[in-house]
């Protein structure tokens, strides 16, 4: 870089430069693209590291006469900023770039702009203020709080309430902070602003409920007036939320806080009543937001302190019951929603012991009445379907559907009486009977009108969600009632169907084989119905079936033909991205419980497959499809007549390029090594995929065991026209890896490397001198990585063995003098840690082909003597085996996964199967290549022999002789 480009860099920038940052701004908001990433990087890259940056972009910001989406993208620059070079990071680029002097310059700017007029950049220069008190409040911005509490009691309402909102992001970024020296912090500053706050919380809803209590007499000036007393009062409770949650232990100690959670209530009860009673006004919406917020508050009180609120239950718990019954705007389900959770809290809270004062209040609250009265409140008033449920069941059956299946606990009123009513059930379990009664009294009854069928799904909805808690004969309620009125027409008769096909989904498992070829049939014959929320629904249940260990594949089977045909169609049916998620998650659970008997249908199936993997784009879809599609190719054996399907989407999954690559590649990589597996020989398609293993490697050793798996089946396969295709691929590949991954990983590098070494002793080594190397200076230099050193052994041995000619000529190379005698030595050494029998019989094979190699052995007398020690202890368990030792066969060794039953073993299982025979390591026995070694030394040169015998320890040798004369 030159002088005149580290001036630029190092210049600060200055109220001149400001034309220049506005023309960026605006482009960096530019649609076109041309336009905008030139100017994006130049705000990024060149002018946000350099002084100055931050003070004229808030200038910008805080400038009335500049259009507000400029000031807005110049908040967020700053923010950005903040965030990047606020604080030392240790890093020479983001190194205090932004000076103490700047820092309190903008600090002093943010605190003088509570006049903004526009909301949105009041809004952003407030959190600018919270972000910048998360990094030096209190330590380096002592007076900020002091100085928002000024600025909130100006007489100007405008400055009183900007300075409010920033208080209010300030408690909220700092109450959020999770260090022990933060929270101490925070409660320190919240026990001091608590009355400050709580003063003006009152005295403006007091202002508010007298004018709105005198409604008839006020004019709508006069309310619309009271607008900013009602942005205090939001405010206020938004704060005293933050402190009191946040702030303090325990809060029953504080005065303030119970006499605020006392005067909460009575404020909710004024404001429930005004909201209801008084005609729409210019408080009506504050009114509402109020409500929530109190709602809100007094949860949150009691599920963070349970104990401190206690005391509180007498008011509240009766307050939220009333609420059940009383509360007459369903569509604003929020607070409802707050009273609900409020109660299940209460009853279900572990902090209020058995014995306890509380405990004893809901015991005594909750009597059975009060039980029976709530349970058939949320059964006969929340539980049923309103008529915006039916319109969207007729609009978008498939979001219905969707909605219904998942957790809404806190955003729904049903979900949320689902959750209250599964909490009585479970704290009051003597009212399950008397439920169950209701239940058989209420379903029994005709169905003549369409209430009487909303009201009869209630009843079935509250089974379905207790089932983990009801004492129910399913099967004879469902051969007995329910499978009938599956089939019934009237009024209703669709909702009912669709509840009941739910139900089962609830029920089902663990039922008699008759009941469950019933419910299958009944499940397979739903999907041919013309209203889609009920197949979805049917698939739904059929798949909490399938994912059931009960579940009986084999009564399932005779209807897979039918089911098949009519579920594929509805696969083609459905638009949402979820339903569709859920329905190919459906077919994999068949797949896999079905298994070979799979294949009839395989065609279908994959063709389906592909439609949706070209039709819907994103990429949890595209991962689910690979897994069922890997499933089924597991199921069902050799598929090279679809490889025009399943060659496009490995290619397309297991390449480093793709957008998806993140979320599918790993599931292509199975789908990969299944179908390879599966295959009967490696076909050009398949060949043609090989490619992106050696991308993969170059870029990411994360996948090592699944691309040595895959590497291993191709030479198994393809052997001899793999190689001529791939070996210099496989041998970068190779070299590249060693070194780059853990110890563990070598184990399954090594094993294509030995299935290459075993099916091509004399052509393959060759090849891997780089790799070879790599693994001399791991063993030479690393030598406390036992994992890693045995696997390297593994190699040398083999080429030792199998191909000594290179062996030798490799070590001769002067750059690798003296290394054959320093890797014999260590290989000696931990001879004992090479792992089981196969590994110690190949080591023990090679070092005993040593001695064909007289000038070797004259060379180095102590190592060949000391491998003559390691060698009998090979011996001696080959001829004398342990009670408690197996020598373990090569066919039985679980190299990489392949070694399954034989009986339905892959072709590539069988290929190994045969090389294992092939083993030396099975043909040679130790005892025999020993002897016969030993003698062709001695009638080579006797006097090497006897020198050799004499290094050896005595006792070795008369181990060594017994057990060659055993």
């Amino acid at each position: 870089m030159t002088n005149v480009e580290n001036q630029r860099e190092t210049e600060v920038l200055l109220p001149g430069h400001i034309p220049l940052l506005l023309k960026l701004l605006e482009d960096s908001l530019h649609a076109d693209a041309r336009i905008r990433h030139p100017a994006e990087d130049q705000l990024l890259k060149s002018l946000e590291p350099r002084k100055g940056y931050c003070t004229q972009m808030i200038t910008i910001a805080v400038q009335p006469t500049i259009p507000s989406y400029i000031r807005i993208a110049a908040a967020l620059a700053v923010k950005n900023a903040i965030n990047r070079y606020w604080r030392n990071r240790g890093n020479p680029r983001t190194d205090c770039q932004i000076s103490d002097e700047e820092k309190s310059s903008l600090k002093t700017q943010l605190l003088g702009v509570f006049t903004e007029q526009d909301d949105k950049i009041a809004r952003h220069l407030s959190a600018l203020t919270a972000l910048i008190a998360r990094f030096d409040y209190p330590s380096l911005w002592p007076d900020l709080i002091p100085q928002i509490q000024a600025y909130v009691q100006s007489p100007d309402k405008l400055v009183h309430l900007r300075a409010l909102f920033t208080l209010h992001q300030v408690i909220k970024v700092l109450g959020r902070k999770r260090l022990a020296v933060d929270k101490q912090l925070f409660k320190t500053m919240a026990s001091q602003i608590l009355d400050f706050v709580y003063a003006f919380w009152q005295n403006s809803f007091d202002k508010i409920l007298r004018a709105l209590s005198d409604f008839s007499n006020q004019r709508p000036e006069t309310l619309f007036q009271l607008k900013p007393e009602a942005e205090t009062a939001k405010l206020t409770t938004q704060i005293l939320h933050g402190l009191i949650i946040y702030g303090f232990n325990e809060f029953q100690d504080s005065p303030s806080i119970m006499k605020f959670l006392t005067i909460l209530l009575e404020k909710l009860q004024a404001c429930v009543l005004c909201r209801n009673s008084v005609p729409p006004n210019p408080l009506s919406f504050y009114l509402s937001t109020f409500i929530k917020l109190f709602g809100k508050l007094m949860f949150h009180a009691q599920t963070s302190q349970p104990l401190a609120f206690s005391s509180l239950l007498g008011h509240y718990v009766p307050y939220c019951h009333a609420q059940l019954k009383d509360y007459t705007n369903i569509q604003d389900g929020k607070f409802l929603i707050y009273c609900m959770s409020f109660l299940r809290s209460a009853i279900a809270s572990p902090a209020y012991e058995d014995g306890s004062p509380a405990s004893n209040f809901i015991e005594g609250y909750f009597t059975v009445d009060v039980q029976r009265e709530i349970l058939k409140l949320l059964v006969g008033k929340y539980f049923v379907l309103n008529q915006e449920d039916l319109n969207e069941w007729e609009s978008a059956p498939e979001h219905f559907v969707i909605e219904e299946s998942n957790d809404l606990t806190l955003l729904k009123p049903r979900a949320c009486a689902e959750a209250l009513f599964l909490v009585i059930l479970k704290k009051f379990p003597s009212i399950r009977t008397w439920f169950l009664d209701a239940v058989k009294e209420y379903t029994l009854a005709p169905v003549a009108t369409l209430e009487q069928a909303l009201f009869k799904d209630a009843f079935y909805f509250a089974v379905g969600s207790a089932s983990s808690m009801l004492e129910l004969n399913f099967s004879a309620w469902y051969l007995g009632q329910l499978s009938d009125e599956l089939t019934k027409g009237g009024p209703g008769h669709e909702i009912l169907k669709r509840r009941i096909l739910w139900l089962i989904g609830k029920w089902g498992t663990g039922l008699s084989e008759i009941t469950c070829a019933k419910i299958y049939a009944d499940l397979v014959s739903s999907l041919n119905d013309s209203d889609l929320a009920i197949r979805l629904t049917a698939v739904n249940s059929l798949y909490c079936l399938v994912n059931d260990s009960e579940f009986e594949a084999n009564v399932f089977l005779p209807h897979f033909d039918s089911f098949l045909g009519s579920f594929l169609e509805l696969l083609k049916s459905s638009s949402e991205d979820e339903s569709v998620l859920n329905l190919v998650n459906v077919l994999s659970g068949l797949i896999s419980q079905i298994g070979e008997k799979i294949m009839p249908f395989t065609g279908q199936i994959m063709q389906q497959s592909y439609n949706i993997w070209q039709h819907f784009p994103r990429s949890f879809l595209k991962s689910a499809i690979i897994r069922m599609l890997t499933q089924l190719v597991q199921s069902s054996g050799d598929c090279s007549i679809h490889y025009g399907i399943l060659v496009p989407i490995i290619r397309y999954s297991t390449s480093v390029d793709n957008p998806d690559e993140l979320y599918i590649l790993e599931d292509g990589l199975d789908l990969w090594y299944s179908t390879v597996d599966r295959a009967t020989s490696i076909s050009g398609e398949l060949l043609s995929l090989y490619p992106n293993i050696t991308k993969l490697m170059d870029r990411n050793v994360e996948y090592t065991k699944q691309c040595m798996k895959l590497i291993s089946a191709y030479i198994l396969l393809g052997r001899e026209d793999f190689l001529k295709v791939h070996i210099k691929d496989l041998a970068h590949t190779l070299a590249s890896v060693v070194g780059e991954v853990r110890d563990k990983a070598l184990v399954h590098l090594s094993q294509p490397w030995e299935m290459l070494l075993i099916s091509f002793p004399q052509e393959s080594p060759p090849f891997f001198q780089l790799a070879l190397e790599k693994i001399l200076h791991l063993v030479l230099t690393e030598s406390d990585k036992a994992l890693a050193i045995r696997e390297c052994i593994k190699i040398f041995a083999r080429i030792l063995l199998q191909n000594p000619t290179y062996f030798f000529s490799f070590f001769n190379d002067p750059s690798k003098q003296n290394t054959l005698p320093a890797l014999l030595h260590i290989w000696i050494d931990k001879f004992d840690s090479l792992g089981d029998w196969r590994n110690r019989k190949l080591s023990c094979l090679a070092l005993i082909s040593l001695l064909k190699y007289p000038d070797l052995v004259r060379s180095h007398i102590p190592l060949i003597a000391s491998a003559l020690t390691v060698i009998s202890g090979v011996l001696a368990d080959e001829v004398y085996p342990k009670s408690d030792f197996v020598p373990i066969d090569p066919e039985e060794v679980d190299f990489d996964e392949f070694q399954t039953d034989l009986q339905r073993a892959s072709a590539s299982v069988r290929y190994w199967d045969l090389l294992c025979n092939k083993d030396p390591i099975k043909k040679i026995s130790v005892k025999q290549f020993l002897s016969q070694t030993l003698a062709e030394l001695q009638a080579v040169d006797r006097g090497l022999f006897e020198v050799l015998m004499q290094a050896t320890d005595p006792v070795v040798l008369r181990d060594l002789q017994r057990c060659i004369q055993a």
